[in-house]
């Protein structure tokens, strides 16, 4: 399947010039045929496990944590828990098998996945509990009153471009796309395909020499809208891999993108696409803006 991708990006190169690397990390990772996403999930033909697979104390925990909401919002009647990127369900069905009563009575749970056929292994992995699980195709499908928008590991997948900060002239900054070098994707730098790109992430004079590379994700702001949307009164649960600015510069001056994949931990994210995950670590500080 990779080959068939990589097909479809070569021409899309050919046809159009080289891509940001954004939109060759969207389609390695969210084709919806061929991307990686698209035809496996983390524990179960996936490169690697996530914690709520590990064992059902991370899903009871978490419940423990959705009830500390529910009863801070006055115990309303219904407390939904929408979650994005569940994977395998196992968090869902550790949460819902861990929530004691009376909060298990007000709690309803809705999954948001894009793929037809994970939503089916998720009903599979629930049996029994799939019937207090609804699915939907986006997360601003329909708001709920009271619950709580639940993402683990999900921000970490989003398409990020990445920039290169010039060492010689602090505030530039050059874009990382992808091109041709016959058949091998190979990265080259451009210009910004968007100013805004390098206007909001504080590249101003002090900032040299504290990073060489790193990441910018351009999709925070609107899906951040999305999940505040999609409740009227709650909370956002954001469990992931990253760190606030500057640590996370400092941590990392040359990005912090890695890939797994059948040879396991990787660093080249232009190899095989739709054949590895592609990682970045989340910037924190830019989620809280």
């Amino acid at each position: 399947m990779s080959e068939l991708l990589a097909a479809e990006i070569r021409h899309r190169i050919a046809e159009s010039g080289p891509l940001p690397f954004e939109a060759f990390m969207r389609l390695a990772l969210y084709h919806p045929e061929h991307g990686y996403y698209a035809t496996r999930v983390p524990g179960e033909g996936g490169h690697y496990g996530t914690s709520p697979s590990v064992s059902p104390w991370f899903g009871r925990l978490v419940a423990g944590e959705l009830e500390g909401m529910w009863r801070a919002l006055g115990q309303p009647a219904s407390f939904t828990v929408i979650e994005v990127g569940a994977g395998r369900a196992d968090l869902a069905a550790s949460a819902l098998a861990g929530a004691g009563d009376p909060f298990s009575a007000a709690l309803h749970w809705r999954i948001v996945e894009q793929f037809a056929a994970v939503a089916a292994l998720q009903a599979r992995r629930l049996g029994a509990q799939a019937s207090r699980v609804v699915w939907s195709s986006r997360l601003g499908d329909a708001a709920v009153g009271s619950g709580c928008v639940l993402a683990h590991e999900v921000l970490d997948n989003f398409p990020v471009h990445v920039l290169e900060e010039s060492p010689s002239t602090p505030g530039a900054a050059q874009e990382v796309y992808v091109a041709l070098d016959g058949s091998h994707f190979v990265e080259r730098l451009c210009p910004p395909s968007d100013r805004r790109l390098v206007a909001g992430q504080g590249l101003v004079e002090g900032q040299a020499g504290r990073r060489r590379r790193f990441e910018v994700c351009s999709g925070l702001e609107a899906w951040l809208a999305e999940a505040s949307a999609a409740i009227e009164r709650g909370y956002l649960l954001l469990i992931d891999y990253g760190d606030l600015e500057d640590d996370l510069w400092a941590k990392n001056p040359e990005g912090t993108i890695v890939t797994y994949g059948p040879d396991g931990f990787g660093r080249d994210p232009l190899a095989e696409p739709g054949e590895r995950d592609i990682t970045a670590d989340v910037n924190f500080s830019a989620v809280e803006r």
